[in-house]
């Protein structure tokens, strides 16, 4: 109730009661919109606490319970970074370092903010939202921290005018937020904090900038695309405490009274930029300055003195072009006058540092001081853990005595000058000392025996130091400290003559010398005081003078058990000579050679003198001595032959009396074999040399080729299968499991049909190149015929000449007569006409007999032809990787190996001409009727004795037909395929593929015609030559298995089936044989009587040769 004093008329109480009123409705209104405005700031912050992972906040990194005000019903201005007016209106928003994660917010709801402080976040989000808020909101705003955030964006100019009495503005270390919008900030006349380093912020530092007198701190440090000078206005900033410009790409020179006015500066930093000139003298009146960094310029000239700084603690004019600099403050404890051009003694700035109350650092670094090194060094103040820096200048002489305790010196740097001798007898002085370089002082030495003379060092082998750029690492040298903790001497591993030094993983040598390992075939460990070479399975060192190795390669025979070359035990060790000059040499097990078993030359690929190889090893001569040469070369002669007789013998009753003889061919052929036995056993006794056996068993099987027609189809298949086992698998790794004799020996038998005579260099040391050996190979089937012609030749004379006048028998006049249906050349009838009808047979059958040889050797010689003309590797044969390319013996093969080509080449297209001339001349007979039935009969014979072994022994079929053509394209296409990969440890699996897939389309050739001749009612040698093929595939592909010691079952399953096959043939000729005989018996009942008749021309002869023709 209103109460009014007496006498106020009704019309004043009237007025009164309304302005009472009036007052009441207004204070309720004020009331009512500052409840509004208050809940509209709660919901904002409450959404910020929500948007920016409130529930995470941490304040100084750890959870505290202050911010749980936030998620309760208190008042917010009880909040934790939440600073209200009067008003209870929010006017400072600090939330520094909570860990805030989220989108920076437009504060339209805060218009009595006038403070945010939200630096060292995780604030995202592009600042153009902020300076979206409301126009009254930024022009209030003060206080404008955001640094250290995830902010974007680009400031404009406009944007940055909102904001018009800002005072601090700080968005540092925000790197994607830009814009060129220095030059608005010359309109924030109350600006006095003002931080953009580490942004993206463009253009030039304004001249303008000198307007902001209040500005106290600047910072456009690491700001990339920012340029230009400091502008002279810079001068006019004389509020200025902190200017941090580093690296901002700023040249230009400081101006004439740069620091004039800086009575207040305390921080000056404007490293790594450009500027240039001069230091301005007038730089001496900032007395204040505690931290001075002019580093990584191009100041030149005198440093000005800087001696009235008093509050000077650090001084950093590094990396610029000083050539002197004058009195230092007393109080400087920092001076890093590193990488300038001083050109000065060491007794021309110790007076100035003499001046200095305690010193921390002094970094002289690569300041081309030079001269001696004062024992005065050791004198000046130094404060606790202490550190000087003196490096890469020009010191020399040795480091001077210490004479008294330092207490507080704890680092020296004096490396890489010119200092000699040893350290100082009494570094003991130097108490707290922790590291002590000397690196780089190639002269000083500390003697060994010095360091175990004094006791004073150890060598810590537990704390080791690699050098840069030498390949080594070196065990730490300590001083000894027996009142605390060993110091460390950093000195180059020469001071200590390289002791316990070793080299690093992938370097070899020894301490002191270390090189990079070999690149191939080799591994080097390194942490060895003299690091080896481990030379890896199967390589070989080659040298480029005698006892020095340059290389590793890969040996010629790979991925076996027992190699020529390395087992894996060998190393490499240098053998130094001088500082920079080394030889290698390498040795497996205890002696100095890469090779082993007697082997030697490059990839030990040949062997001693004396020695010959057979199979994997080399093997001694056997040499004859005086007592008994006479009776050795006896034996080995007349074993010889012997053999030879036994095979002339053989022949001639087979010419001569045909089948009439078959008991004394069965008496003599059992000779032969006695023989194989008595020379194979003698052989393996080491009696005679292995030679003897293979030549007497290569005649033998020749006899059997050649002689019989019968036999032909199976000696065919054993040549091929004992030539494609040898040159398919030439170190026979699935025996790998037997003792090295044993599975040599093996080897040794299966390369015979492919003549290599194994120790023939022995007897005939003339034969010993490779060169010859490829010569004698391909002169082979042309020896023969050069024998047979000069046999017939002399057959002919002799029953013609000499048996008429020494046994004075009559000469058989020749019968003028129509030569056989065969040949209709004028030249070659005339030739014939000469000949008796025996010596027309006999000629005919020695031409079969040179084929033979032919056949046999094709697949061998095309090996060798391809083997000479591979490209070479390294300079050298790729086959023979004794041989250098070019010498007189390349050369040579080169040319024998041409020949072989062309030899190969040449019985493929003459096989060819001879199967299609006779096959149709055959054909022509058998249709003809001109001719008798035994004329026709002669002629078959005739073909059959030349080119029988063609097509006798194969059906009438047209695979039959070219069946022998085909083996000799069989032949070529697996000698490409073993030579292109044999030599290429990456193609194994290639080379199996391609020679299988030539051996199973062989396989289905065969399977699907069965070209060979029926023994009885079964075709024994059909099925025979497809097992064979089977077997060597097998072979093939168990032998990758077995060259990396696989599994043993396979090894022992591909033993079996070779064996099987071995021992078919031996078994399949005797069936042959028998059954001969049993046929022989039945002709012999049927006729009434046990001899035959005598024939006396052609057509006896062609009664008694197994003509085999086709029906």
């Amino acid at each position: 109730m209103v109460t009014f004093p007496i006498g106020i008329s009704y019309s004043t109480r009237s007025c009164w009661l309304l302005m009472i009123i009036f007052a009441e409705v207004g204070k309720q209104l004020v009331f009512s919109a500052n409840f509004e405005m208050r809940q509209k700031e709660e919901d904002f912050l409450w959404k910020f606490y929500t948007e920016t992972g409130g529930p995470n906040w941490l304040i100084n990194g750890v959870d505290n319970e202050n911010i749980t005000r936030w998620t309760n019903q208190s008042d917010y201005c009880s909040w934790v970074g939440v600073t209200c007016n009067d008003n209870q209106r929010v006017t400072k928003l600090s939330l520094d370092g909570l860990n805030l994660d989220g989108n920076i917010p437009t504060f339209s709801e805060m218009d009595d903010l006038r403070v945010i402080e939200l630096h060292t976040n995780k604030l995202r989000g592009s600042l153009n939202k902020f300076f979206n808020s409301p126009t009254t909101f930024l022009n209030n705003l003060k206080d404008l921290i955001l640094g250290f955030n995830i902010l974007s964006g680009t400031i404009t100019k406009a944007q940055l005018n909102k904001i018009i009495h800002i005072e601090k503005f700080q968005v540092t270390t925000n790197y994607e937020l830009g814009g060129d919008y220095l030059e608005a900030m010359c309109n924030l006349t109350n600006l006095t904090f003002f931080s953009v380093g580490q942004t993206d912020v463009k253009g030039i530092i304004p001249e303008c900038i000198g307007n902001l007198t209040n500005l106290t701190y600047i910072d456009m440090e690491y700001c990339p695309n920012l340029s230009g000078s400091i502008p002279e206005s810079f001068s006019n900033l004389t509020n200025l405490e902190t200017i941090h410009l580093k690296q901002s790409k700023l040249f230009g020179n400081l101006s004439r009274n740069f620091g004039q006015k800086f009575d207040k500066l305390k921080d000056f930093q404007i490293s790594m930029n450009n500027i240039s000139g001069t230091v301005p003298d007038s730089i001496k009146d900032a007395i204040k300055i505690e931290i001075f960094d002019i580093s990584e310029n191009k100041f030149e000239g005198e440093l000005p003195s800087l001696v009235d700084m008093t509050n000077l603690t650090n001084l950093n004019a590094a990396s610029n072009r000083f050539t002197a600099f004058r009195d230092l403050p007393a109080g400087v404890k920092i001076i890093n006058l590193s990488n300038n051009n001083l050109n000065s003694t060491l007794d021309e700035i110790l007076p100035t540092l003499k001046k200095i109350d305690l010193i921390d650092t002094i970094n002289f670094q690569n300041c081309t001081l030079h001269g001696p090194l004062s024992q005065e060094l050791w004198a000046l103040n130094y404060d606790t853990r202490s550190s000087i820096q003196f490096s890469w200048n020009k010191f020399s002489g040795r480091i001077p005595p210490l004479l008294v305790k330092i207490n507080h010196l704890s680092r020296i740097f004096l490396n890489n000058n010119n200092l000699e001798g040893s350290l100082p007898e009494d570094i003991n002085h130097l108490r707290a000392l922790v590291v002590f370089d000397i690196t780089g002082n190639r002269k000083m030495r500390m003697p060994m025996g010095e360091y175990f003379d004094r006791g004073s060092y150890r060598l810590d082998q537990g704390d080791m130091k690699s050098y840069s750029g030498r390949n080594y690492t070196c065990p730490t040298l300590k001083l000894i400290k027996y009142d605390s903790e060993d110091s460390e001497i950093l000195a180059d591993p020469y001071f200590t003559d390289q002791v316990n030094c070793t080299c690093n993983n992938g370097f070899f040598g020894e301490a002191g010398l270390c090189v990079s390992c070999f690149e191939e075939g080799a591994y080097c460990p390194g942490n060895f005081i003299k690091s080896p070479i481990n030379v890896l399975k199967h390589y070989w060192g080659n040298t480029s003078n005698v006892g020095n190795v340059t290389e590793l390669l890969q040996c010629q025979s790979f991925g076996r058990k027992n190699s020529t070359c390395s087992t894996g035990d060998a190393k490499c060790y240098m053998e130094v000579e001088s500082a920079s000059t080394y030889s290698v040499r390498c040795r497996d097990s205890d002696e100095w050679t890469m090779c082993s078993r007697n082997r030697t030359g490059r990839m030990c690929v040949d062997c001693l003198d004396n020695y010959y190889r057979r199979g994997d090893h080399c093997f001694k001569c056997i040499k004859a001595e005086p007592d008994n040469a006479i009776g050795l070369y006896m034996l080995t002669s007349s074993l010889v032959l012997g053999f030879l007789i036994s095979v002339s013998f053989y022949a001639y009753i087979r010419v001569r009396h045909g089948r009439r003889k078959s008991a004394n061919r069965a008496i003599i052929l059992t000779l032969e074999i006695v023989f194989l036995a008595v020379e194979l056993t003698l052989c393996m006794l080491n009696i005679v040399e292995f030679w003897v056996f293979s030549f007497s068993a290569v005649l033998m099987i020749l006899t059997l080729c050649g002689g019989k027609s019968k036999y032909s189809g199976i000696t065919e298949v054993f040549v091929f299968y004992t030539q494609a086992l040898d040159f398919m698998s030439p170190d026979l790794e699935f025996m790998a499991m037997f003792v090295d004799n044993v599975r040599d020996f093996a080897s040794a038998m299966k390369s015979t049909l492919s003549f290599r005579f194994n120790g023939l260099e022995c007897t005939f040391p003339g034969f010993g190149s490779e060169a010859k050996k490829t010569w004698l190979l391909v002169a082979l089937p042309y020896m023969s015929i050069f024998l047979l012609a000069v046999v017939f030749i002399f057959g002919i004379a002799y029953k013609r000449y000499i048996s008429p006048l020494c046994l004075q028998r009559p000469v058989h006049p020749r019968k003028e007569r129509e030569i056989y249906p065969l040949y209709t050349g004028r030249y070659t009838l005339a030739l014939l006409n000469l000949l008796t009808d025996k010596e027309i047979a006999i000629l005919h059958n020695f031409g079969g007999m040179f084929l033979t040889v032919s056949s046999m050797v094709s697949f061998p010689i095309v090996m060798k032809g391809l083997q000479g003309v591979a490209p070479p590797s390294r300079d050298y044969m790729t086959h023979f990787p004794t041989i250098e390319v070019g010498s007189a013996e390349y050369k040579s093969i080169l040319a024998a190996s041409c020949v072989c080509l062309v030899h190969g080449v040449f019985m493929l297209f003459f096989s060819w001409w001879l199967i299609y001339f006779y096959w149709e001349k055959q054909q022509q007979l058998m249709n003809s009727v001109e001719f008798d039935e035994e004329q026709k009969k002669t002629a078959r014979a005739l073909i059959n004795m030349f080119v029988g072994r063609f097509f006798v022994p194969y059906k009438a079929s047209i695979y039959g037909r070219y069946c022998e053509l085909w083996s000799r394209v069989r032949e070529i296409l697996l000698a490409v395929f073993i030579i292109t990969t044999s030599h290429q440890d990456d193609y194994v699996v290639e080379q199996a593929l391609l020679t299988c897939s030539v051996l199973l389309v062989s396989l289905c050739l065969r399977i699907r015609t069965f070209p060979l001749q029926q023994i009885g009612k079964k075709e024994f040698e059909n099925w025979l030559e497809g097992l064979a093929i089977v077997v060597l595939i097998a072979t093939k592909i168990g032998t990758l298995d077995t060259r990396d010691n696989g599994r043993p079952f396979v090894a022992v399953t591909i033993m079996v089936l070779n064996g099987i096959v071995i021992l078919s043939f031996p078994t399949l000729i005797g069936f042959r044989f028998i059954e001969e005989k049993c046929s022989k018996i039945d002709e012999q009942l049927d006729d009434g009587t046990s001899e035959s008749k005598k024939g006396t021309g052609v057509e006896d002869i062609a009664v008694h040769i197994n003509t085999g023709y086709i029906q």
